[in-house]
């Protein structure tokens, strides 16, 4: 006995489950109403009520635009600012990158296949590992250091 499954449709991801083949999506009409509206309001042609709501909403996006504006100023000039230097000392600095070569050793490195040479590329330093917050402020110079050691940062 066939039972009919109620929760499978038969079109998913524009294919047919039945036949396979692609299916072209329906093309509806949308009214206005729908959200779709063309073009912008004609406030003039609205009702009192209505020309009220719709000056609210038009201070409402006018104060995020404001507000969206004084963050993205906040963080240009907190990104123009130069970053503070994060080791005092070359022996710092040194003890540093032993320290972070270390915490490399003990992560999963990533290994890719180069697509022009066909040669695996291993020991590749992982996003996750860069992206750590001891980490970041000291790629600068544990890049060079790290590749020295035989790993390599960024594969495209």
């Amino acid at each position: 006995m066939n039972k009919k499954r109620k929760g499978i449709k038969r079109i998913h991801n524009g294919i047919d489950r039945h036949t396979g083949r692609r299916v072209s999506p329906r093309r509806t009409a949308y009214e206005p109403s729908d959200g779709n509206k063309k073009g912008k309001t004609n406030r003039e042609n609205l009702s009192q009520a209505d020309r009220e709501a719709f000056d609210k909403n038009e201070e409402r996006k006018q104060k995020r635009r404001e507000l969206a504006n004084l963050a993205r100023q906040e963080w240009l000039a907190e990104r123009s600012q130069k970053p503070e230097p994060c080791c005092d000392c070359e022996e710092a600095r040194d003890a540093k990158n032993i320290w972070l070569l270390e915490q490399l050793k003990a992560v999963n490195c990533d290994t890719v296949v180069d697509e022009l040479t066909g040669v695996k590329v291993s020991r590749i330093i992982p996003r996750s590992f860069e992206n750590r917050e001891a980490v970041r402020k000291h790629m600068h110079h544990f890049a060079p250091f790290a590749k020295k050691n035989g790993f390599t940062r960024h594969w495209r």
